[in-house]
């Protein structure tokens, strides 16, 4: 791969060769380029078209870049006018009348879905769900675990040889109240008994 020569040192060595070979060179003078004969006019005048051709092209890329800077400023204040007409006009005339329309603004699509594409939907979202094993809230509140058999046994062994013991219902019931006896009653003696004990 040939040394990047900067168009500078291109322009220097063209400069010099064209000078050289009209300096140097005689109409008779011929060299072999590429197996052809070619005079020394005819060499010079190779030189001096590309220097002239890059001559245009850098007044034309310098052209470009003032185009381009240009552009970008009329592009700056074209999005700045789009942004403020598009609300204006579909304030004023409405989204979907002709004069929005006309102007370009055109209302986006809303497309309806059909019941087929929704039943589709709806069919392809629980196949998913049975594709990843996922469920809904409903679903897994009426999943219970359960135990082992081994380990349903053992408890159930456990069960069976602990006597249960008796626990009070209500822990701060009162204690119950002692049962007091009645205290002796004395016979009742009357007058008539008290005269006929007398008489004997």
């Amino acid at each position: 791969m040939g040394k990047n020569v900067g168009n500078k040192s291109i322009v220097t060595a063209c400069t010099q060769r064209v000078n050289a070979i009209k300096k140097y060179l005689t109409a008779k003078d011929e060299i072999f380029v590429n197996g052809e004969q070619v005079k020394g006019s005819t060499l010079a005048a190779v030189y001096q078209d590309a220097l002239d051709t890059r001559a245009s092209a850098g007044t034309a890329q310098g052209e470009y870049k003032t185009a381009l800077v240009a552009r970008n400023t009329a592009e700056a204040k074209r999005l700045a006018v789009d942004v403020a007409l598009q609300p204006y006009v579909v304030q004023r005339f409405g989204p979907s009348s002709t004069e929005a329309h006309d102007f370009g603004y055109v209302p986006r699509k809303v497309t309806e879905k059909s019941p087929v594409t929704k039943a589709k939907a709806s069919l392809l979202g629980k196949a998913t769900r049975d594709a990843r094993g996922t469920m809904s809230e409903k679903q897994k509140r009426n999943i219970k675990g359960s135990l082992d058999p081994a380990t349903a046994a053992a408890i159930e062994a456990l069960a069976g040889s602990t006597p249960p013991v008796a626990t009070s219902s209500s822990p701060l019931s009162p204690a119950p109240t002692p049962v007091v006896a009645a205290p002796p009653v004395a016979p009742v003696v009357t007058t008539s008994a008290l005269n006929g004990s007398a008489h004997n």
